[in-house]
């Protein structure tokens, strides 16, 4: 027999076996509620189905069909949770969850993903009680490593919070469960190894809580197991160990652990601030500058150090010391920090110091300006606003600046592009009378000598001349300024 007649005869029969089979009637008939029943599981297959292909969209429109032929299904509500999470909808992954808690209280990983979550966005309170929420379940001991993560993050969102006796218990519950670490092995299949790592980083944390609670005894202990479980830690924690030393009065024991800390070099300035003040404390002001000067000579290259440096010795009354300091930084680093640290000392030196940050900036400007043979320097260009943003914030500075350049007005003393800069910060602090002097010292100079300066020399000048009503002048400056301007909108 030909193929295509067999396979036809085939179809032919098993159609008609089909349909010859009895059509199945229920003995008792459906209820409205138990088709809508029937039928949202029939969705939620087809939303697991969608959400397996990764086709997230229909798998979302699909279990909320679900949802609303039946409102009380719980594993409905848990397949919308992590949909509604990867989608921004808060409020309703919550409801959600809201429904699935209720079921099933013990559902630690619905009440952990909403507190996870929440943590990323920085709903802290929220995110509270989800996770106190998921420390709840019973079936939670069965998982030890899920349970010291949750306790953990926990803990974590109390510190942040301020809630610190808080904090402190979950702590506990997370050390507790990794001095087991067995358990964790026969989960996870971690080593040994990284479980002790990870209840030092717990026991640190929790010595650092202790601290706040001022619980200096606990918080030491705290550090000494930590440094146990992990001596890599042991410079970190030395610094810790210096905190609780200094924080019970035992400044000796502090000044070794921050002996033991600094040799590590750290990046930060606070380390070194407390040795400082602890110094100071002790009448060891001269040992605390040599020490610091000689670590800062160490590693040249922190310039935080540096500048802390500068800083003490000027406070020690030694301030050609640290005008050398912030000169030889200012000569690498063009930073407002820098500038900051070197025009306060300028202002405590009153005119004499006025004078050295106008030459300063002058030498600045003029760098910045170039010349017809040089062109413009970029270094100098930033130091000079650096500069600039540091006067703003001291006026008895700008002040002091602005007497020492009257006194340099003849041509030549000072860049003409200084003169409008220090004029326009005459007019900005009510100085009229100094910034019509210093603008119109530049009226003097050739239209090429100052270059692309001069409409900003007209602007400033017309506008100090009417701020003082001083009408006539305008008139005259601005017939002069028709007549012989050469960069200047005429407008």
């Amino acid at each position: 027999m030909p193929r295509t007649v067999r396979y036809a005869l085939t179809l032919f029969f098993s159609v008609g076996t089909i349909f010859a089979q009895p059509i199945h009637t229920p003995r008792h008939p459906v209820s409205l509620s138990e088709q809508a029943k029937l039928e949202a599981r029939r969705l939620y297959g087809v939303g697991l189905m969608y959400e397996r292909r990764n086709r997230l969209l229909e798998a979302l429109r699909t279990f909320e069909m679900a949802a609303k032929l039946d409102p009380e299904s719980i594993s409905i509500r848990r397949s919308l949770v992590p949909l509604y999470l990867a989608l921004d909808r808060l409020d309703d992954a919550k409801n959600a969850a809201a429904v699935v808690l209720k079921g099933t209280p013990d559902d630690y990983r619905i009440a952990y993903a909403m507190g996870r979550h929440l943590r990323s966005i920085g709903r802290r309170p929220d995110a509270i009680e989800f996770l106190n929420l998921a420390t709840r379940s019973k079936t939670l001991s069965t998982r030890p490593d899920l349970a010291s993560s949750i306790w953990y993050d926990l803990a974590v969102e109390q510190e942040l919070e301020n809630l610190l006796t808080e904090a402190e218990q979950s702590l506990l519950v997370v050390i507790n469960l990794l001095s087991k670490p067995q358990a964790l092995v026969e989960v996870t299949g971690v080593a040994v190894d990284d479980i002790r790592s990870q209840a030092a980083e717990v026991q640190e944390r929790f010595g650092q809580v202790s601290l706040k609670l001022k619980k200096i005894d606990q918080a030491r202990r705290a550090f000494d197991a930590s440094r146990e479980l992990d001596p890599s830690r042991s410079p970190r924690l030395a610094y810790d160990l210096a905190r609780v030393y200094r924080d019970a009065g035992r400044s000796d024991e502090a000044l070794k652990q921050l002996e033991g800390y600094l040799r590590s070099m750290p990046s930060g300035t606070e380390p070194y601030q407390m040795k400082i003040d602890i110094q100071k404390t002790l009448g060891k002001i001269d040992t605390a500058l040599n020490e610091l000067e000689a670590a800062s000579d160490r590693d040249p290259n922190n310039i935080p150090l540096r500048l802390l440096l500068a800083k003490e010795l000027n406070a020690a009354k030694r301030a050609a010391q640290a005008e050398t300091v912030y000169t030889e930084l200012v000569g690498r680093h063009s930073t407002v920090e820098v500038y900051r640290g070197l025009f306060g000392l300028y202002s405590q030196q009153g005119a004499i110091g006025a004078a050295k940050a106008l030459t300063r900036l002058d030498r600045a400007i003029s760098g910045a300006v170039g010349k017809k043979d040089e062109p413009a320097d970029a270094t100098q260009a930033a130091g000079a606003r650096a500069m600039l943003i540091v006067m703003r914030a001291d006026s008895g500075l700008v002040r002091g600046m602005l007497q020492s350049a009257l006194g340099q007005l003849v041509p030549g003393r000072l860049n003409y592009v200084t003169k409008i800069t220090l004029g326009t910060l005459a007019a900005r602090t009510n100085e009229l009378a100094t910034a019509e002097r210093l603008y119109r010292a530049c009226m003097r100079a050739r239209p090429d000598d100052l270059g692309g300066a001069e409409a900003e020399l007209y602007s400033g000048l017309l506008q100090v001349l009417q701020l003082q009503h001083k009408y006539a002048e305008v008139i005259q400056l601005g017939t002069k300024g028709l007549d012989s301007a050469h960069q200047t909108n005429r407008l």
